[in-house]
């Protein structure tokens, strides 16, 4: 069986790499802010939600729950995993 991105997997890589990447992406948006440039009003306000303390709050929230979303995922597709493991491993996660 061959494993395959789900949402959850798919939205923890996208967290992940604006984690890694937080300083370049606010880089490209003050760049962009430019009033010479088609979408300024746009990237100076993702620019200035990004420099916030709730939107690093969430960022850092988000990759850490979803980093264990994924481990889980990849693990129930598992070619060794029964329905017990299943179970053992999803009543594991409720707790964190």
């Amino acid at each position: 069986m061959q494993q395959s991105d789900t949402r959850w997997a798919c939205r923890w890589k996208s967290v992940l790499a604006v984690k890694t990447q937080y300083l370049a992406i606010l880089t490209s948006l003050d760049t962009l802010s430019d009033p010479a440039e088609s979408r300024a009003v746009e990237a100076a306000g993702i620019a200035k939600h990004m420099k916030t303390a709730e939107f690093a709050v969430c960022l850092a929230m988000f990759e850490d729950l979803l980093q264990i979303i994924d481990v889980v995922h990849k693990a129930l597709q598992g070619r060794e995993m029964t329905i017990g493991d299943a179970s053992n491993l999803t009543e594991k996660l409720q707790c964190v």
